[in-house]
């Protein structure tokens, strides 16, 4: 397996659907806490529990829909709920929710992009984050992420790095 770092101001996104086959660009999702979401987007530190991320276009500008490979499903919402600040936000499916996408801002001066989910009106106010930190969100737990108030620029935790993973079959290949 080789993991390489992509301009995190340059992510890929996948045409081939995951039911069509292996997506084009896999990515891991790391905190700016330094913790990886593993495949149900609970933190980790275990390098075999990282976690293999797909991005696809949705159908508002710089948002992607997104796809957790090692699981083989699509990360989902209520979106009801993407303005309070809250643990086990993420909701796994088999299928593909239409409205459930997230807004990509990518911050240019420290390499980070911030990320929230939408909802009925528009881009949220609350940022992706294991809301409470590993005290309440244990290590490959399963609690799944969270959203929080506050952006990459005033928490650690709200920064999102990604790397893309070059491998034959993301599935079976372990980390070196």
């Amino acid at each position: 397996c080789l993991v390489q770092q992509a301009r995190a101001d340059q992510i890929q996104v996948s045409a081939t659907l995951p039911s069509e086959g292996t997506p084009e660009h896999l990515y891991t999702m790391k905190s700016g806490s330094n913790y990886y979401a593993n495949g149900t987007t609970s933190p980790t530190q275990t390098a075999a529990n990282r976690a293999f991320f797909a991005f696809y276009q949705s159908e508002a500008e710089g948002a992607y829909s997104i796809y957790s490979y090692s699981s083989q499903k699509w990360l989902g919402y209520d979106n009801t709920n993407s303005d309070t600040n809250m643990r086990n936000f993420i909701k796994l499916s088999e299928s593909k929710a239409e409205a459930a996408y997230f807004k990509f801002t990518f911050n240019t001066g420290n390499g980070y992009y911030d990320i929230v989910p939408y909802n009925a009106t528009g881009a949220a106010s609350k940022y992706l984050n294991w809301n409470g930190g590993t005290d309440f969100n244990p290590l490959d737990g399963t609690n799944t992420l969270g959203l929080w108030q506050q952006n990459g620029a005033a928490d650690t935790g709200s920064r999102w790095i990604f790397a893309e993973v070059i491998v034959s079959d993301p599935i079976s290949d372990t980390w070196n």
